[in-house]
């Protein structure tokens, strides 16, 4: 019996009615289905597919679909399977299930699923990377092939379009319509009765890697703490929600499936001011654990940004820094932050070019000093030694321009000169080995007046090595005894 399409007690009373084929006139009641199954002792066993709708049904119908559950348990010679998506069973303090649950299908046999209904699809290079964006959900993957087929489309068609309009693209038909299916559950009464549930979903559908509970204090700062695991509850009860575990992590990964997420963020389901407190969280969560490599804190704050390197990614991608409108100081100095976290762990060129694109349209010099030096260091990662050179040097004199006085930029301004010698030193030719040594010592003397001993203590290492290298005498070395 698919129940699909039952959205109310009358609708699921319709469908069984008609399966079990009821004799006699179509007046529908529960009373002639229990007389009509309770006439033949014969063991009889009623496949109840899909019964999240009927049970999640918005306007108040639970008690009446729980009603006809209970009437159907009590008939000692049928057996009810249901087949669901959610965490409890229906009626469970009033019928004894034995539960199973049905892990999410894998991408082999997504993959099957999918060139079945469209075998021209054998040797589509993209075909996976769309099922994972469709969260291997089979039901997406069933209309999409179909998609694919009726509209001659290829896999990069079908994910360009996924991307400009999300599940809309799967909704032409009604009756197999993948918005009709998520809006049953998005718009049931366990949702809609606790607005904490509503909030939460809203914000985790901004967040594609999902998150910790204990995390949610950073993305969700105004729901309290009691009311997160009521809101978890009538998420995961409507099939919303799903646990997942992270590599590395004890912590469970509250996920929203990529389909539900991408159905969300279509049609303004999501208040601007959500997406503005979204964006202001991962500002502050970025900034909260900021450290380079040689900082102390470097490894646990560089692992809380790596468990979330993916969400952060999208939201400050994703920000209006993409459009090249103004970025705030704020949304800057998280860009810088990120970037030099990726630099000092997984460089990463795309994410240094976004943070120095956004602060030459942000017109503020100290931005433009800080990100283009980060993205010459990360030349310097990858092996670039040439392209790096050139952006720390740019860096450098940008510095050079600022007013003295701010402790903090003549900090950052001597240790981007400290990596320009190095990063001189091993690019430019030996000839000029004189403009190298010219500039090491230049750097060694603006260090001098920080009143900072360890980068001072730097500036004289790398003038040794440079002096070193140029067999010049390293009298430099035996300054080193006061750091």
């Amino acid at each position: 019996m698919p129940c699909i399409e039952a959205t109310s007690a009358a609708l699921l009373l319709e469908i069984v009615y008609i399966q079990l084929q009821v004799p006699g006139d179509k007046q529908v009641t529960l009373e002639k289905i229990i007389s009509e199954l309770d006439a033949s002792k014969q063991p009889r066993l009623i496949l109840l597919d899909n019964f999240e709708t009927p049970w999640n049904a918005p306007g108040g119908s639970q008690k009446q679909v729980g009603d006809i559950l209970r009437k159907l348990a009590m008939l000692s010679h049928v057996a009810i399977l249901v087949t669901m998506r959610g965490r409890s069973p229906p009626c469970d303090k009033a019928i004894k299930w034995q539960s199973k649950d049905i892990k999410a299908t894998d991408e082999a046999a997504c993959l099957r699923i999918y060139h079945d209904i469209n075998p021209g699809s054998e040797n589509d290079p993209n075909v996976a990377r769309l099922l994972a964006t469709l969260g291997h959900m089979p039901f997406a993957v069933t209309l999409m092939a179909k998609l694919g087929v009726e509209g001659q489309s290829t896999a990069k068609d079908l994910l360009d379009a996924w991307s400009e309009s999300g599940p809309d693209i799967l909704s032409s038909d009604p009756e197999q319509s993948m918005n009709r299916s998520i809006s049953l559950s998005v718009e049931s009464n366990l949702v809609k009765r606790n607005p904490d549930a509503t909030l939460l979903l809203t914000i985790l559908s901004l967040l594609p890697a999902g998150t910790t509970k204990e995390n949610l204090r950073w993305w969700a700062p105004a729901l309290k703490t009691s009311m997160i695991p009521p809101a978890i509850a009538s998420l995961s009860q409507a099939a919303l929600l799903v646990e997942n575990t992270r590599e590395n992590s004890a912590s469970p990964v509250l996920f929203v499936v990529p389909v539900v997420q991408s159905f969300m963020q279509q049609h303004g389901r999501i208040a601007e001011e959500v997406r503005k407190q979204i964006h202001s969280s991962c500002c502050e969560f970025v900034l909260a654990h900021a450290c380079r490599v040689d900082d102390l804190t470097f490894p646990q704050k560089s692992k809380a940004l790596a468990a979330e390197d993916t969400n952060i990614q999208s939201i400050l991608f994703s920000s209006p820094t993409s459009q090249h409108t103004v970025p705030s100081d704020r949304t800057m100095e998280a860009l810088i932050a990120f970037g030099w976290h990726r630099c000092d762990t997984r460089p990463n060129l795309d994410i240094a070019n976004h943070a120095a694109t956004a602060a030459k349209d942000s017109g503020v010099v100290t931005h433009i000093a800080s990100a283009v030096w980060c993205l010459g260091k990360t030349y310097d990662r990858l092996g670039d030694l040439p392209s790096s050179y050139d952006h720390i040097q740019e860096a450098y004199q940008l510095f050079n321009t600022l007013p003295p006085g701010e402790v903090k930029l003549q900090r950052l301004s001597g240790r981007c000169g400290i990596d320009l010698v190095d990063s001189a030193r091993m690019t430019l030719p030996n000839h000029r080995e004189g403009e190298v040594i010219s500039l090491a010592r230049d750097v060694e003397t603006k260090c001098a007046t920080l009143s900072d001993d360890v980068i001072h203590g730097r500036s004289l290492v790398c003038l040794g090595d440079v002096l070193y290298q140029a067999r010049q005498p390293c009298s430099t070395w035996t300054r080193l005894g006061p750091c």
